[in-house]
């Protein structure tokens, strides 16, 4: 029987609208971060893998998903749209509402078909065009 992938809702169990500034770069080469954020996709099915640690009181596994050193792995179907700086703003699960930035580029994976993976740390201050949508 040949293997066959199962529904991207099962891969892809989380939502998250994901927001980017369209900076332009000046004749100088800086980049021009006075531009409003845009939102680039809604709902938009992803899979957080987030950190943890076992170096808690009493060797207790200690979840780190909101430290904000912390850069956990988030997996996107090979469709998505990602760069790094972009927002991403979960709307499913415990934690809805919370605010992730894209840290370095995403990066192509061929395991169980195509995604993409980005790292991404919490983050809790974003542009006030964002935190105003939620």
């Amino acid at each position: 029987m040949p293997f066959t992938l199962p529904p991207v809702a099962l891969l892809y169990p989380h939502r998250v609208d994901i927001w980017r500034r369209d900076e332009e770069n000046q004749a100088d080469g800086e980049r021009d971060t006075s531009t409003v954020p845009t939102r680039r996709a809604t709902n938009a099915a992803c899979y957080f893998q987030t950190g943890e640690s076992v170096k808690g009181p009493q060797g207790f596994i200690v979840d780190e998903s909101d430290n904000l050193f912390t850069l956990d792995i988030v997996r996107f179907p090979d469709t998505a749209d990602l760069e790094a700086g972009d927002v991403l703003v979960q709307t499913t699960g415990p934690d809805a509402g919370h605010f992730w930035e894209v840290r370095g580029d995403p990066q192509k994976r061929a395991q169980f078909g195509q995604f993409l993976t980005v790292r991404a740390s919490r983050t809790p201050a974003v542009h006030p065009t964002i935190a105003e949508a939620y």
